[in-house]
């Protein structure tokens, strides 16, 4: 017992304890650093990278008074001046005179070409927005004269001109011409002698905007909101499609106006500009 209690003694001497807790901090690292004997295996997916896709939208649609625009009848540019203008009389008699002013009795069509050049579905609305004119006369009361028209074309092979739309009572006939489907707008309407006199104002937008000014534009075909909710023609536009629509522009005749300032008579000598617009916005919900 006095042997043990010797050791013990000596074990308790601030020597040995320090050689013993040198020696625990050796074991512990020895244990600690026992991990890397065990067999491992690692690997990495590296090169995440994100590309955004793109909504282009390419067309031949113009405002203006250039070769670019789709339709143009001016007092200095009558019918048939420039290459992509067709027009004609609403009434089977009488001819056409190529540099005859615009008129009632009158209207004018023109092709549209629209494309979804980028990599993403998207969904479409298209405008008629008046980009310049005044909102007084005769500005304005020959924009109240006028009707727009639309109709989708089966493919870009067929035709938009005068000869395939059908006339009844000067105004546009509901059955529509072959490989023509007449566009109906987000509220299920047709867009056939659909009045203009709702612009009551002008945006000088830029092709790279996707509003209006309010008031200025009629809205055609999708939705405003560009969300593809619209119960009329399908907006759905995806990658890489072309569309293509016809447009029209008609003044029907009126009745004879009492006086030289009242009537039609008060639209005479006005001229108003148009864009048709379009924008592409990302489907919502695509498939």
């Amino acid at each position: 017992m006095n042997g043990i209690a010797a050791r013990v003694a000596d074990l308790a001497n601030p020597r040995a304890l320090l050689a013993l807790a040198l020696v625990a901090g050796v074991l512990a690292m020895q244990a600690g650093g026992g991990t890397l004997a065990f067999f491992t295996s690692s690997a990495a997916n590296t090169g995440n990278q994100f590309t955004s896709g793109t909504l282009t939208v390419s067309s031949t649609l113009a405002s203006g008074t250039g070769p670019g625009s789709t339709m143009i009848w001016t007092t200095s540019q009558g019918a048939g001046t420039t290459a992509n203008t067709d027009c004609a009389k609403t009434t089977t008699t009488g001819s056409l005179i190529a540099a005859e002013p615009f008129a009632p009795g009158t209207y004018c069509v023109g092709k549209l070409t629209i494309q979804n050049t980028g990599s993403l579905d998207g969904d479409l609305r298209l405008r008629l927005v008046r980009t310049a004119g005044s909102t007084s006369a005769p500005d304005q009361d020959l924009n109240n004269l006028m009707q727009i028209s639309l109709a989708e074309l089966a493919n870009g092979t067929v035709s938009c001109n005068t000869t395939a739309w059908t006339l009844s009572s000067g105004q546009f006939s509901s059955t529509a011409p072959t490989d023509y489907t007449f566009v109906t707008n987000a509220g299920n309407t047709a867009i056939r002698n659909t009045a203009m006199s709702a612009i009551t104002a002008t945006d000088t937008f830029t092709a790279a905007s996707t509003s209006n000014a309010a008031s200025s534009y009629i809205t055609l075909l999708g939705t405003d909101d560009v969300d593809g909710t619209s119960t009329g023609t399908s907006a759905v536009f995806t990658a890489s499609q072309t569309r293509y629509f016809c447009a029209a522009v008609l003044v029907p005749i009126g009745s004879l106006p009492g006086t030289n300032t009242t009537g039609d008579n008060t639209a005479q000598g006005g001229t108003d500009t148009y864009a048709f617009h379009a924008v592409i916005a990302q489907k919502a919900s695509r498939s």
